[in-house]
C-alpha cells in the first residue's frame, strides 16, 4: 500500500477583519460559494467573539488534502 493525498471536502478560509486583523477559519465548505457568501456565514460564528471577516481581495480559500493509505 502507498500513501497518496486525497482531497477533503473542507477548506481553510483566510481574510481580514474590518479592523485589519488577520482571520483564519479551518473547516469551511469547498462548495461553489462567493466570497460574500463565505463572509456572511463565517460572520455568524465570529459575531460570538465580536469579530468579523470582510469579503475583499485579501480573502482566500485553500482546499485541504490529507494523506490516505491507498
Amino acid at each position: 500500500m502507498a500513501l497518496v493525498f486525497d482531497t477533503k471536502p473542507v477548506a481553510t478560509l483566510k481574510g481580514k477583519s474590518s479592523g485589519g486583523d488577520n482571520i483564519t477559519l479551518a473547516g469551511v465548505t469547498t462548495a461553489n460559494i462567493t466570497p460574500a457568501n463565505a463572509a456572511a456565514q463565517a460572520n455568524k460564528i465570529l459575531a460570538i467573539g465580536s469579530q468579523n471577516i470582510v469579503a475583499d481581495t485579501d480573502m482566500s480559500r485553500t482546499q485541504v488534502e490529507g494523506a490516505v493509505d491507498q
